[in-house]
């Protein structure tokens, strides 16, 4: 059985103002691949209500670290009352949304993801002992590089709001 390891466990953070739904998306999408990270969309679910839209989106994205270790990244983007609204800068009018905006993210560490130590009892075992002392470094290693690359994007994104600050 392939194990799998929590490193970050729902971490949340939220934003209420005025920022572009599209390019938030963009900025999380891009940074994830920008990183090594294959992202793909996973859900993306729109309702349309009296006080705004809500805008339901997840990023899915998974790193192999190598045929036996991957990391994978499970990001959640919930955007509620969003509306669009135009803003003026410095004379010229914007059209941008406002409304408020919530990411939730997982990082998961898996080993053996793809099965090939389990074909039997001897391989199983095998498997049992090459984590514990030879790949032991190596994944302890490849856990704390996803853990700072979840605490550069969660640094990226809030920045990456804070300048859409008008």
């Amino acid at each position: 059985m392939a194990e799998k390891k929590i490193l970050v466990f729902d971490k949340t953070f939220s934003y209420q103002g005025l920022f572009s739904v599209k390019e938030f998306y963009n900025e999380a999408k891009s940074w994830l691949e920008e990183h090594g990270y294959g992202a793909y969309e996973v859900m993306h679910e729109e309702q349309v209500f009296e006080e705004g839209k809500q805008i339901f989106v997840e990023i899915n994205a998974d790193k192999k670290l190598s045929d036996y270790a991957k990391v994978v990244w499970i990001t959640k983007l919930t955007f509620s009352n969003i509306k669009e609204v135009n803003v003026e800068i410095e004379g010229s009018k914007v059209k941008t949304n406002k409304g408020s905006v919530k990411c939730v993210t997982m990082v998961i560490s898996n080993t053996d993801w793809d099965k090939t130590l389990e074909q039997n009892p001897f391989q199983y075992f095998l498997r049992v002992v090459l984590d514990k002392y030879v790949f032991k470094n190596y994944i302890s290693r490849a856990e704390k590089k996803a853990k700072k690359d979840y605490a550069l994007f969660e640094k990226h994104l809030k920045s990456y709001l804070n300048m859409s600050k008008f």
